[in-house]
């Protein structure tokens, strides 16, 4: 099982080149045959769709996916959280490809809201009522 990551020089379409002249679909043939031959699939990605461009103001800017993630099944059953992320960076031609195989999960705060049958049970009285006599420490604010 791997993985590989980085800037490929290449692309599978002009799909994923915006600006300039289209290339001819034989052009896209080695680099097709490489990621079919090893069993490849490309990760996807989050953020800007393209991680190179060659920074020319006006009508001549190019933009092309030349960095990617590619991984073969083994590894994708692995890792199967794992995100690719293009970093724009106004520094430079190309995006920095970001690989997080251990996302963070999103965790959603929730409001509390008080349910007023809570008070029918006497535990729950109890509760609330030693809560109110417990000391605190702290500003009033806290």
């Amino acid at each position: 099982m791997w993985m590989m990551a980085g800037d490929l020089n290449d692309i599978p379409s002009n799909e994923e080149k915006w600006g300039g002249r289209s290339r001819p679909d034989s052009s896209f043939k080695d680099f097709r045959e490489f990621i079919e031959s090893n069993a490849l699939i490309d990760l996807g990605f989050e953020g800007v769709p393209w991680t190179w461009s060659n920074q020319w103001e006006g009508g001549g800017l190019i933009q092309q996916r030349l960095d990617r993630c590619l991984a073969n099944q083994g590894w994708i059953q692995q890792f199967k959280d794992a995100r690719c992320t293009h970093v724009h960076k106004e520094a430079s031609d190309h995006c920095i490809v970001l690989m997080d195989t251990e996302p963070a999960k999103k965790k959603y705060k929730r409001r509390f809201h008080f349910d007023q049958r809570w008070t029918y049970e006497e535990e729950t009285n109890t509760v609330i009522s030693n809560a109110w006599k417990e000391h605190q420490q702290g500003s009033r604010f806290f």
